[in-house]
């Protein structure tokens, strides 16, 4: 019995290291689009204000926070919305907008949770056999075996899909927007530091932000597949 428990465990463990490499690879951008107006446009904003329409308070200002400074790293004044914005959630058109114009912001990044999938991933059960040595009747020698099944295993995860959108706030358009997907992020804080630097790497290779990728132009989320 204890040698079926060790294998049973064995088998969880190596499902749960599949589920989160998985999460690892997956966390990527699922499409974008960026308005061809404003390519190689020369610095295209000079003060950006990041709004994160999340339902939780914290979430939303450490979000916020962290962006302002990676695009203040970028070389864009970035300020956060909530020092105007009670809830973006409830008017992100009217409110954020209003607050960016009003604080001298010529471009609004927004980000929004559009929806939550829930996945499962099923190892399946194995057969493990086992073999011994013993006497028959206390006199007679002889082999004898057997063996066990294990059950599959289940594990259900949250698939995360959130949209990300910059516009201009003095024409009141759109100049990119993507839509980004990340599986059960268990720590929030390195789940916005990541979805931060995805976001910033993007606007860099569309040339939306000064500067160029640390990849020479190219992201490892979403590579640039070259014509011909």
């Amino acid at each position: 019995m204890g040698e079926m428990k060790r294998h049973r465990l064995l088998l969880l463990i190596a499902a749960g290291l599949l589920v989160a490499g998985s999460g690892c690879a997956a966390k990527r951008i699922v499409s974008q689009w960026s308005n061809p107006d404003y390519a190689n446009a020369p610095r295209v904003f000079k003060k950006i204000m990041v709004a994160g329409a999340f339902e939780h308070d914290a979430i939303r200002r450490n979000f916020e926070d962290r962006f302002v400074a990676a695009l203040r790293a970028a070389g864009v004044d970035a300020l956060p919305s909530y020092r105007l914005v009670a809830d973006p959630r409830k008017d992100i058109e009217g409110s954020v907008k209003a607050a960016a114009q009003s604080a001298g912001a010529d471009g609004v990044l927004v980000t929004r949770l559009t929806r939550v999938e829930q996945r499962t991933d099923v190892s399946p059960g194995y057969h493990q056999p086992y073999f011994g040595f013993g006497y028959y009747h206390w006199y007679h020698p002889g082999w004898y075996g057997g063996g066990y099944y294990t059950t599959p295993y289940y594990y259900q995860y949250p698939v995360y899909y959130s949209e990300t959108t910059l516009s201009n706030a003095a024409k009141n358009e759109i100049v990119w927007t993507a839509t980004i997907r990340m599986i059960d992020p268990e720590n929030a804080n390195r789940a916005i530091e990541d979805y931060v630097a995805t976001v910033v790497t993007a606007l860099k290779d569309n040339q939306l932000l000064p500067g160029t990728s640390p990849q020479g132009g190219s992201s490892p989320l979403h590579p640039k597949v070259a014509n011909g």
